[in-house]
């Protein structure tokens, strides 16, 4: 079915004054749904679905299709993390799940479906599963950010975009192919985002990063780039690498005719989380100001940032370290409707 199309408002996340520091939840308040409210998302204690069971959750994105929230996120299944370090062991692996949760409020969510099982696609690590709504093509457009897969990435990348289409939110979904970016044959690719603008051809827009393998000092940096009608592949249109080095974990989304993009320093899989860094300009591709830094308890200077690992662009210099405020590494901003 076609979604519904309706206007929407931006929440924004942040700390919830005069929580207790080992709590750190966060707030997606109010919400203008049916059941409107204040809804609690912490970034320490683990959510549930409507059994009463743990969502295996990372990484994703909440959209709202036909009146109903879905929740596309990678699923580790019962791998045991550090929970400390940078490791990464859980997220590294090749049968990892992109699963499906709905929800009627952003409160209560029901288990649908693992929407792309391993037999179905090509054998990479998988991170970041964003799924779209084409109103031109009515197709929902999967994205996955695929590793270790040099035979299905072009030119034998080390990393590159999968993109899948079916024709309901909880698939089945077939794969398109790699999408065609910028920088794929040069270091790979990173974190993304996706973002589909308001205008009258809902345009779309790929927010991500180079990887560190790409050649200095591009390596872990941020770009935009357009996307084509179908929303599979880049158009080439860009205005550029911009905002602090060493970066990931980016969103985009649209306030009052304003863009904003949203990204930290890199804290792969880390417990201790990372900052937010906000940008904004008045066209989509930009050229973005740095605004300041929302996940940081005081504002980094040179080039610093909070969180992880302590982390400096200038070897001559250090950066003072500070905790984050989130204790999280993506950036969430959901779109509800109004």
């Amino acid at each position: 079915h076609e979604p519904t199309m309706v206007s929407t408002s931006i929440v924004w996340v942040a700390t919830l004054a005069g929580m207790p520091s080992n709590e750190n939840t966060v707030t997606v308040a109010p919400l203008h749904t049916p059941a409107s409210g204040t809804v609690l998302h912490s970034n320490v204690l683990a959510r549930r679905d409507v059994t009463g069971a743990i969502m295996d959750a990372h990484d994703g994105s909440y959209r709202m299709f036909n009146g109903l929230w879905h929740y596309h996120a990678m699923g580790y299944g019962k791998c045991i993390e550090n929970g400390k370090d940078a490791g990464g062991q859980c997220g590294s692996r090749t049968n990892n799940t992109i699963n499906l949760w709905t929800s009627p409020d952003l409160r209560t969510w029901t288990f649908v479906a693992d929407v792309l099982p391993v037999n179905s696609r090509p054998d990479c690590v998988y991170y970041r599963s964003h799924v779209v709504y084409n109103a031109q093509n009515r197709d929902y457009v999967l994205w996955a950010n695929a590793k270790s897969c040099p035979s299905a990435c072009p030119g034998g990348a080390s990393g590159c975009y999968l993109v899948f289409t079916a024709k309901s939110p909880a698939g089945p979904f077939a794969l398109v192919g790699p999408a065609r970016t910028r920088y794929t044959a040069e270091g790979a690719v990173g974190d993304y985002s996706l973002f589909i603008d308001d205008d009258p051809n809902a345009t779309a827009y790929c927010i991500h990063k180079r990887t560190g393998q790409a050649p200095q000092p591009n390596g872990h940096r941020m770009l935009i780039e357009k996307l084509d009608p179908d929303y599979l592949h880049s158009t080439n249109e860009t205005h550029g690498i911009f905002g602090n080095p060493f970066v990931e974990a980016p969103v985009m989304f649209k306030r009052q005719g304003v863009y904003y993009a949203l990204f930290g320093k890199c804290c792969a899989f880390c417990a201790s989380g990372s900052g937010v860094g906000v940008y904004t300009a008045t066209s989509p591709l930009g050229p973005y100001t740095y605004q300041l830094n929302v996940g940081c308890p005081t504002e980094p200077v040179g080039g610093c940032g909070c969180g992880g690992a302590p982390w400096t662009p200038d070897p001559n210099k250090s950066c003072p370290i500070m905790p984050s405020v989130t204790k999280a590494q993506q950036n969430f901003v959901i779109e509800v409707p109004v």
